[in-house]
């Protein structure tokens, strides 16, 4: 199967699985709500979904255990990066309400 076109291609593509609280590492005193989940167009890694403080999306990405992308690819400035593309253009960061 290809990636999904559109919103409701996407959701009817994944199988949500567990949800997990785990707390941040090292110097992160954050708690993360975390949901892995099957897809349809990577079945080998599936799609992660995870939330700080169980309020703010931090990370969308394949599975890979880590709690932020900063974590996952060694790199303080992505802290903020939602979704890591390939094509920086695509590249998802957070914005806190109060900011815009």
């Amino acid at each position: 199967m290809g990636v999904p076109a559109s919103p409701v291609e996407i959701w009817n593509s994944i199988r949500p699985g567990p949800l997990t609280l785990r707390k941040g590492w090292g110097d992160d005193d954050n708690w993360y709500v975390v949901i892995e989940a099957e897809c349809a167009w990577d079945a080998e890694d599936g799609i992660m979904l995870v939330w700080r403080n169980g309020t703010t999306l931090s990370k969308v990405g394949p599975y890979n255990g880590h709690l932020t992308n900063a974590n996952a690819y060694g790199d303080e400035t992505l802290r903020d990066v939602v979704y890591k593309a390939r094509n920086a253009e695509y590249m998802t960061r957070i914005v806190e309400l109060g900011s815009r």
